[in-house]
């Protein structure tokens, strides 16, 4: 189950109004466990994370041209759409050692690389009024100003070639206006991961050392492993985009490769169109893999009839036919839960790893006369058999982490696509 603390505010100025008000929540989580969980936090060997009243704060070029300056990072990330992991650690460890704080935002990502809900920033349009806010190396949340003009959003659609009529229901909200607004979303799991000692399925370091001389192409990271016969992919988000020509690179570069793994474990999630693009070169047909129904009034029940899912074969040309390995665990939810579903429709892949976290379905927001926002799941998803997959998806193999000195998880997956491609 993904439980989401999701924040909606509006008549805003701006985006730092929304990073003020997550720091504020934070810093009342973290002393409130501080004062009332003494206890746990000595038996789990927790210590709280430092928060101080200025959060540093940089724009993504800025975070991409301290770490090159300082020779903070193995590799010259500047000009990338999005951060490395590497460059995560780099950069909290850097505003630790500077500033004393275990957390930073980084705001300003491309525009075509996050959702198309976020507002474009009047003086640069190629940029966004976004953060992400990371802690201890890791990502914990995304926010960052709304469109909240229709009008803007029928433009921003059909720039991203989005038909805005197949989303009258969500474009409907904004037709009688709606003030300047922003929020955020933390995962449940991701501030309780600052306490609990159960295993994440995941582990940055090691995964590095797999991760030698990738490259990245738009949001996907890629480099070939097990002595270069299998091609690996990492997609820590679907907020961050890529182009058919990107996949098309890829995929030579993997060219003599036996088989394919593509990691979304710890994927938040993102745009659904990037899920689809992502997906459609496992598949040759527009095959079904699921449904969905949105909401049609306040009634509990009042859904619209399903609507049929379906994968999308001609969105890429590249098509990769062997043998394919998606990793999952539970912080694989929202848009990801949605890849993770499709993928196992696709002939040739298998799912390795943890059960996915579930969660999914089109944010809706609104303001109520008391200027509190309540923001709900307007869709419900489900998989091709008509299941319900809003709890996460069950893996094909089920491999739980527990070694120090590799990725269990991404040696079984090595080991199928070797099986595989003996036979």
């Amino acid at each position: 189950e993904y439980i989401s603390l999701d924040v909606e505010m509006g008549f805003i100025k701006g985006q730092e109004d929304v990073m003020t008000l997550e720091a504020a929540l934070l810093r009342h989580i973290i002393a409130t466990v501080e004062k009332d969980c003494a206890h746990e936090l000595q038996l789990l060997n927790a210590v709280n994370p430092v928060l101080p009243e200025q959060v540093p704060a940089w724009k993504l070029s800025e975070v991409h041209e301290i770490l090159f300056e300082n020779g903070l990072c193995e590799a010259d990330h500047r000009g990338e759409d999005d951060l490395a992991p590497e460059e995560e650690r780099a950069i909290c460890k850097y505003a630790y050692d500077k500033y004393g704080s275990d957390f930073v935002f980084v705001t300003h990502f491309p525009s075509e690389h996050r959702a198309f809900y976020a507002m474009d920033d009047p003086e640069d349009p190629s940029l966004t009024l976004s953060f992400d806010l990371l802690m201890r190396g890791l990502e914990i949340t995304s926010g960052g100003q709304r469109i909240h003009k229709e009008a803007d959003y029928r433009e921003k659609m059909l720039r991203r070639g989005m038909n805005p009529d197949a989303f009258h229901f969500y474009l409907d909200t904004f037709k009688n206006g709606m003030p300047p607004h922003g929020g955020f979303a933390i995962g449940l799991e991701r501030i309780t991961a600052w306490y609990d000692t159960f295993p994440a399925n995941y582990n940055s370091q090691i995964q590095a050392m797999y991760m030698q001389n990738y490259r990245v192409a738009g949001g996907l990271y890629y480099c070939t492993i097990a002595n270069d016969s299998i091609g690996y992919i990492y997609c820590s988000s679907f907020s961050s985009g890529f182009s058919n020509s990107n996949i098309y690179w890829i995929f030579t570069a993997f060219k003599d490769c036996k088989g394919l793994i593509i990691d979304v474990r710890n994927n938040g999630g993102g745009d659904l169109t990037n899920v689809y693009k992502l997906a459609s070169p496992f598949f040759t047909d527009d095959r079904l893999v699921g449904y969905w129904q949105h909401k049609t009034g306040p009634g509990h029940t009042d859904f619209s009839e399903l609507e049929e899912l379906h994968a999308d074969a001609s969105l890429v040309g590249s098509k990769w036919l062997r043998p394919t390995v998606v990793l999952c665990n539970r912080r694989s939810y929202s848009a990801t839960n949605s890849f993770v579903n499709m993928m196992r429709y696709a002939d040739h892949v298998l799912l390795v790893g943890g059960t996915s976290g579930g969660g999914g379905g089109m944010p809706m927001s609104y303001e109520m006369p008391c200027g509190w926002s309540v923001r709900f799941s307007s869709v419900r998803m489900y998989d091709a058999d008509k299941k319900d997959i809003e709890e996460g998806i069950e893996p094909d193999v089920k491999v739980t982490m527990v070694s120090t000195d590799q990725d269990d998880i991404i040696e079984k997956a090595i080991e199928i696509i070797k099986m595989k491609a003996e036979k």
